[in-house]
């Protein structure tokens, strides 16, 4: 089953960490003052022969466990640090959020796009306007001459388990689209999408940080009262079977 992992060298062989390996913050010590943290992040494929990932540049990256092989790597476009590539149930697709094209610095623009895991080729998937962007923003975020004005924030995106749709989080809310780009729809506000393991309910970050869950379709959303007393700080979601 396709995962997330914090990698170390036990679970991947030398040239594969070499490649997700990134500094991930700084941590100065007496001992070492250019010290820094490492950071080897990587979602295991559904073979769990090969592991994706940010690599260098910060494009996306599959390579296999072993090192033994060629990593294959998106060729124009720039993946989001700290979003995780999502592979399709088949393992030749992987969704991850990138920065658009009129994106200036930090992924502050992104959408959702598709990898061929075995060519590395992408396209954009989605194109979700937000809120307008005032001018000093404008000039701030946007690639001079691009015409982008408004916010976009799409990413999150996970696969149905037949891999027939994608969900994701948007500036407008959690919706789903077909791998192909047809049947888009928007089902409810909120955030960080997973689908139950029939694929027949979603659970998402609702309003004020609550869990809901809804029919695939959106509708019937009900949310998950925690028991009285407890307070939970929730930043994802996850089905249990």
């Amino acid at each position: 089953m396709a995962g997330h992992a914090y990698a170390t060298q036990k679970a991947l062989s030398s040239p594969t960490v070499d490649l997700f390996t990134a500094a991930d913050w700084d941590a100065p010590s007496s001992q070492d003052p250019a010290h820094r943290y490492l950071a080897t992040q990587v979602t295991l494929s559904p073979d769990a022969r090969r592991v994706a990932g940010l690599g260098p540049g910060g494009r996306v990256c599959v390579a296999p466990i072993d090192g033994q092989e060629v990593s294959v790597c998106a060729s124009d476009v720039t993946g989001c640090r700290g979003m995780f590539p999502t592979w399709s149930p088949d393992g030749k697709t992987l969704a991850f959020a990138g920065g658009t094209k009129g994106n200036l610095t930090a992924c502050n623009l992104h959408e959702v796009f598709l990898m061929d895991t075995a060519t590395g080729a992408t396209r954009q998937l989605t194109d979700i306007p937000g809120a307008r962007l005032n001018n000093e923003m404008r000039h701030s975020i946007v690639r001079g001459g691009d015409p982008t004005d408004h916010w976009h924030r799409t990413g999150d995106p996970v696969w149905s388990p037949d891999g027939q749709w994608l969900a994701f989080s948007s500036a407008q809310g959690i919706g789903k689209v077909h791998p192909d780009g047809t049947g888009l729809q928007m089902l409810a506000q909120g955030s960080n999408p997973t689908w139950s393991p029939d694929g027949s309910m979603l659970a998402y970050l609702g309003p004020h940080g609550h869990i809901y869950v809804c029919h695939a379709d959106g509708s019937h959303p009900v949310e998950i009262v925690p028991r009285q007393g407890t307070h939970l700080g929730i930043s994802d979601v996850v089905w249990v079977e």
